[in-house]
C-alpha cells in the first residue's frame, strides 16, 4: 500500500509540475475597427472608394505598360536606322524574270508536284519526343482573362460608382457586411501577386454587381429575386447569370468570409485608401428589431 501511495504522489506531482510549466495562451489581438459600429452609408463610401483607387492603380499600369511597348518599338527603330541591313529584297521585274526563267529544279519540282490522292497512305507516326505540343487544357490567366470578358463593356457608363450603388441601395437596401464583403472579394482578386481581375471604367459596374450579389447569397438569410435584381442593376438575366458565375469561378468559390476577417480587411484596406471614416450607427440601427 505504501508503494502505491508514493507511487500516485508521484505521478501527481509531476502533473503539477507540467501545468506549472505551461504558459497561458496569448490573447488574440484587438482590430481596431468593429463592423458592428460602421453603418451601411459609410461601408457603401468605402466600397465605392476601394473601387475609385482600384481603377486608378490600373490606368497607371496600363499607361505604364503602354509607355514600355513604345519606347521598344522607337528603340527598335533607331537600331534599324543606325545598323541597315547590307542584303536587301528586291520585288522588280528584272529580278523576278531572272529567277523563272533560270533552270531551277527545285522550282520545276514545286511546279509539277500534284496534290496527294485520297487513297494515298497517311503519315501515322509520332512527332519526335522534343518537339513542341500545344497543350489542350487552357492556363489559369487563360481561364481568368476569357472570364473577365464577361464584365467587359464597348464603353464606359455615364453613371458613376457611387450613384450606381445609391441606385441599389434604394430598391435593394445593403447591409454593412454585404458592402464590405463586395469590396473584399474586387480587392482580393486585384491586390493579390497574381492579379486575377483589373478593375477599369468600362467593367467596374457589372463586378461590383456581381459581388453585391455574391455578398447577398452568402451573408443574408433573404435575397432578392433574380429578376428583381437583374432590373436594378440594369443588365438582363443572363448577363447578371454569366457575371455571377464568372465571378464565382474567379474566386474560385472562396466566398465565406466571417466578421474576424472583414475586420482585418479593413485595417489593410485603410492603408490602400488613405484612412476610413468611420461612420457609427445611430442607437436606432444599433438595437434589433
Amino acid at each position: 500500500m505504501d508503494g502505491v501511495r508514493l507511487r500516485e504522489s508521484s505521478l501527481l506531482g509531476n502533473f503539477q509540475d507540467n501545468s506549472e510549466i505551461s504558459q497561458p495562451q496569448t490573447p488574440p489581438k484587438k482590430s481596431t475597427y468593429d463592423i458592428n459600429d460602421i453603418s451601411p452609408d459609410a461601408a457603401i463610401d468605402i466600397l465605392d472608394r476601394v473601387v475609385a483607387k482600384m481603377i486608378e492603380e490600373s490606368e497607371k499600369e496600363a499607361d505604364s505598360r503602354e509607355m514600355d511597348i513604345k519606347h521598344e518599338l522607337e528603340d527598335a527603330m533607331n537600331h534599324e536606322d543606325n545598323h541597315p541591313k547590307k542584303h536587301q529584297r528586291s520585288l522588280s521585274k528584272n529580278n523576278l524574270s531572272s529567277v523563272y526563267t533560270s533552270n531551277n529544279p527545285s522550282l520545276d519540282s514545286l511546279a509539277s508536284r500534284e496534290p496527294p490522292s485520297p487513297d494515298s497512305p497517311v503519315n501515322h507516326e509520332p512527332s519526335p519526343p522534343n518537339s513542341p505540343v500545344m497543350s489542350p487544357i487552357p492556363t489559369k490567366a487563360m481561364q481568368n482573362r476569357a472570364l473577365g470578358k464577361r464584365f467587359q463593356l464597348k464603353s464606359p457608363p455615364p453613371l458613376p460608382i457611387l450613384d450606381y450603388l445609391k441606385r441599389i441601395n434604394n430598391y435593394c437596401p445593403l447591409s454593412t457586411s454585404v458592402c464590405l464583403a463586395a469590396s473584399y472579394y474586387l480587392y482580393t482578386l486585384q491586390m493579390k501577386p497574381d492579379p486575377a481581375i483589373h478593375l477599369m471604367r468600362n467593367n467596374a459596374h457589372r463586378f461590383v454587381l456581381a459581388a453585391i450579389r455574391l455578398a447577398m447569397k452568402s451573408i443574408e438569410d433573404m435575397c432578392h429575386k433574380h429578376k428583381f435584381f437583374s432590373q436594378v442593376g440594369g443588365v438582363s438575366t443572363t448577363e447578371m447569370f454569366r457575371t455571377e458565375v464568372g465571378l464565382l469561378f474567379l474566386m474560385e468559390f472562396n466566398v465565406v468570409i466571417t466578421e474576424d476577417k472583414l475586420e482585418s480587411y479593413l485595417e489593410e484596406v485603410s492603408e490602400f485608401i488613405g484612412g476610413i471614416t468611420i461612420e457609427k450607427k445611430s442607437r436606432e440601427e444599433a438595437l434589433p428589431e
